[in-house]
């Protein structure tokens, strides 16, 4: 029998998704195969079905995918490759009969830093849109033409980062002593705040400096409300090929001021593990700071950008005053209803696609 069904990808987001949908594939009799580049195929090291690895920065590339994708019934490529335009038109050229979808996994209806501009490329050449995200079914994706397009709204939304930040917050003192003795910082039982970052220009050149703005007015004018208090900046994982530019701040913001504003030097989770606060600017994690159940979550930059969280209710800090304001309050709230609804949540997630790779199955 044919294997029917083959997923392509080449970034760590769609491929921790994919691992899911393959191993409900397998558990429902669904034979699949996997197409992955090389910098996320470890992320299948636990499935049954075939994994192909492949070399994204070869020339052959399209050839050799080509001879993998010709005998199967249906396509799933992520957004994450440019060349992924010239697979879906090349398949569709030589290939008709190959049903061809692209993943939309962001939640979000426009995406900064290029994905947007990506994604609208690939969903240009194919069939059919999966969107992690139901709801955006209805609402579509920001100037992207989806009329002639098969839309198909599956609902899953991955909470496995909240789920390590909650366990690693059950061993928070010895990670918590670990990190204040590696930087010379007696323990005071200090209040631990955590600004996480992105990583395209608006963060780098407009949300995080008009962050350090705002901390140095603080700074000047109030300084009480972060008495007792660290920072730490958790950048994005390309910030430091990117010219490391938060980091720099941070450092010339230290010469200025005797505040501890740390640039980390730990995992993701384990930061917000010690956070009893988080600030953000577009950054996908923002819902698994929720999740995670740290006590105060808030989007802080030059200009409120309207993600999922401010939509469901929580701050966004764009002045001074909203400034102090959430550092004098006790936490932040809003609809967590309201929030999974954004996120196009469906607890059926499995049998909508189960529902739809089963019609490509060779009767």
């Amino acid at each position: 029998m044919l294997t029917p069904v083959c997923f392509v990808t080449a970034h760590p987001n769609p491929a921790n998704h994919f691992v899911e949908y393959v191993q409900v594939c397998e558990e429902r009799g669904i034979p699949c195969k996997v197409i992955a580049g090389q910098n996320v195929s470890d992320k299948f090291s636990h499935v049954a079905s075939k994994v192909v690895v492949i070399d994204l920065s070869s020339e052959e590339l399209l050839a050799r995918l080509e001879t993998e994708l010709s005998s199967h019934s249906l396509i799933i490529t992520d957004i994450a490759n440019e060349r992924w335009v010239a697979l879906h038109q090349k398949l569709n050229d030589k290939y008709p009969s190959i049903k061809r979808a692209v993943y939309y996994d962001n939640p979000e209806r426009h995406v900064p830093g290029g994905y947007s501009e990506l994604a609208a490329k690939v969903i240009d050449k194919a069939q059919i849109i999966l969107f992690a995200n139901s709801s955006l079914v209805e609402k579509g994706i920001e100037g992207v033409e989806l009329s002639k397009k098969s839309l198909i709204g599956l609902g899953y939304y991955p909470k496995s980062d909240a789920n390590k930040i909650l366990e690693l917050r059950k061993n928070m003192s010895a990670i918590r002593s670990s990190f204040l003795k590696r930087h010379g910082i007696d323990e005071t039982s200090q209040k631990i705040l955590v600004y996480t970052g992105g990583a395209n220009d608006a963060y780098y050149n407009k949300a995080f400096p008009h962050f350090i703005h705002l901390l140095t007015e603080l700074v000047e004018t109030n300084e009480s409300l972060l008495e007792n208090t660290v920072l730490i900046l958790q950048q994005h994982p390309r910030a430091k090929t990117e010219g490391n530019l938060d980091a720099k701040l941070v450092k010339e913001f230290r010469s200025k001021y005797k505040l501890n504003f740390i640039v980390s030097d730990m995992t993701t989770p384990e930061s917000l593990a010690l956070a009893d606060g988080v600030f953000y600017y577009q950054t996908s994690m923002a819902a698994q700071f929720v999740f995670a159940e740290i006590p105060s979550v808030i989007q802080v930059g030059h200009e409120t950008y309207p993600d999922i969280l401010v939509r469901a209710g929580f701050p966004s800090v764009t002045d001074a005053k909203q400034f102090v304001d959430v550092l004098s309050s006790e936490g932040s709230s809003a609809d967590i209803k309201l929030l999974e609804k954004e996120l196009g949540i469906d607890s059926n997630w499995k049998e909508n696609l189960n529902k739809f790779v089963s019609e490509f199955e060779e009767k």
